[in-house]
């Protein structure tokens, strides 16, 4: 009896795919959201609009109230008690430039920044008369 080896023999076998993990199935739609680069733009962009609309209407009474309202984290005998613009201002800043952060590592590693021709400056020939004349 002669086993066969060739890709089309192979192709024949047919192996059910093993069905998708209830996490995977909940988080697909959000690893696909997160990596579509416009995505996080469109999010932040309409967050900015909403907020800008709502502090100007005649809700804002009211959207400046629950701004002021108390969150409470407690982590065993650790408390934390701040306001949700607190927390927007503090929280929301540290994570926008830990990102900013690896943006410029990664540019640093593998980006324009890694070669320091392109990271430099390059000088024009009216800067250098400028600067020799003076």
């Amino acid at each position: 009896m002669t086993v066969s080896s060739s890709p089309s023999a192979l192709s024949e076998i047919d192996v059910p795919e093993p069905e998708p993990r209830l996490i995977d199935r909940v988080l697909r739609p959000l690893t696909s959201f997160a990596h579509n680069r416009l995505a996080g733009a469109a999010l932040l962009m309409s967050a900015t609009v909403g907020a800008s609309i709502l502090a100007n209407s005649p809700w804002s009474a009211s959207y400046h109230h629950w701004l002021e309202t108390t969150l409470r984290v407690e982590v065993g005998g650790a408390t934390l008690e701040k306001s949700f613009h607190h927390f927007i201002n503090d929280g929301l800043m540290a994570i926008f430039f830990f990102y900013v952060g690896l943006e410029i590592k990664r540019e640093v590693l593998v980006g324009e920044l890694a070669d320091v021709r392109k990271a430099t400056l390059r000088r024009s020939p009216s800067w250098t008369t400028s600067a020799q004349s003076s």
